[in-house]
């Protein structure tokens, strides 16, 4: 499988990955260095190549480099991930196996999950047979062995790729607060879309040492010993949700009926309510740090006091 985007896109692509494996055999993966290495330890990839490697840059252009055409000649099934189909077309000229394109994600008109709608292509294809829904964590992680869980060490992620997927910073003080007061071990976990976000945490909140992380076995690390994450609309949410933990993401400009992460106990929050969720503005500050405790509690299967009961 052929795909160029980041985490968050690359892990909605599990589900898929998980039928190939299960009805067709393994699987090896062409993408960026750090999804594909989730997707080796999580067992639904064999192996990976990185898709910036120099070999693997000529899909790009008119002829695919020997090396690379080396490579992709022993699949006899390609899966490109894809809007274009320019590499489509390179592909087809150079292989001779066969080659899939799907689009990486529905219509702007079709608001269907991404995971379901990759699902269902390959089924149109006639590559997998659809189970009907979103099919869920398949990896080792997705049970989550429990062994090593700290229940009170809870994650918070104040990052995002794009500023306006980002609930506010002072959202997350009080949330960092509220759930020391309560007697749990947050966590601030900063990756590298938001270490200019580090030393502001670092000195103006009590207690806090910002976990600054960039290699993806280390975060998967630090997901699978949390007993929680709360975040935003990233790929840390996708993949900590994926994995089994506990997972509030706080949604802004980006519809969670296409979006949202997948896996058992997972909360998405938008900034409003009773009204459509498409038709909902990306204002993420009118999403309540009490909306986000009270969220997160109930997937802990707790409920959390108002600061006057504490």
């Amino acid at each position: 499988m052929i795909h160029q985007g980041a985490l968050g896109d690359f892990i909605l692509t599990f589900s898929a990955l998980g039928l190939l494996k299960q009805q067709i055999g393994p699987v090896d993966v062409l993408c960026r260095s750090g999804p594909g290495r989730v997707a080796c330890r999580l067992g639904l990839a064999e192996r990976r190549y990185s898709i910036d490697a120099a070999a693997f840059v000529s899909l790009f252009t008119d002829a695919i480099d020997p090396p690379a055409e080396r490579i992709l000649k022993n699949y006899d099934t390609i899966l490109l991930i894809s809007f274009s189909e320019a590499v489509e077309q390179v592909l087809r000229r150079c292989l001779r196996g066969r080659v899939f394109r799907v689009s990486p994600r529905p219509p702007d008109h079709q608001r269907v999950h991404v995971a379901e709608f990759i699902v269902e292509a390959l089924r149109a294809a006639g590559l997998v047979e659809s189970p009907g829904a979103i099919v869920g964590p398949m990896g080792r992680s997705g049970s989550r062995n429990r062994h090593g869980v700290d229940p009170d060490r809870i994650l918070l992620h104040p990052g995002a790729g794009s500023l306006r997927k980002r609930w506010p910073l002072r959202h997350f003080k009080t949330i960092f607060g509220r759930l020391q007061r309560r007697g749990m071990a947050p966590e601030i976990l900063i990756g590298p879309a938001e270490l200019d976000v580090a030393p502001r945490i670092a000195a103006g909140w009590e207690k806090a040492q910002p976990l600054v992380i960039s290699d993806p076995d280390r975060l998967m690390d630090n997901l699978e010993t949390a007993g929680g994450l709360i975040g935003n609309d990233s790929g840390v949410s996708h993949l900590s949700a994926w994995m089994g933990v506990p997972t509030v993401a706080c949604f802004g400009p980006t519809d969670p009926a296409c979006w949202r992460p997948v896996g058992p106990r997972v909360s998405v929050l938008r900034p409003s309510r009773g009204v459509p969720d498409h038709a909902l503005g990306s204002d993420m500050s009118r999403i309540s740090p009490e909306r986000v405790l009270a969220a997160f509690m109930k997937l802990r299967g707790a409920t959390f006091p108002s600061e006057s009961g504490e």
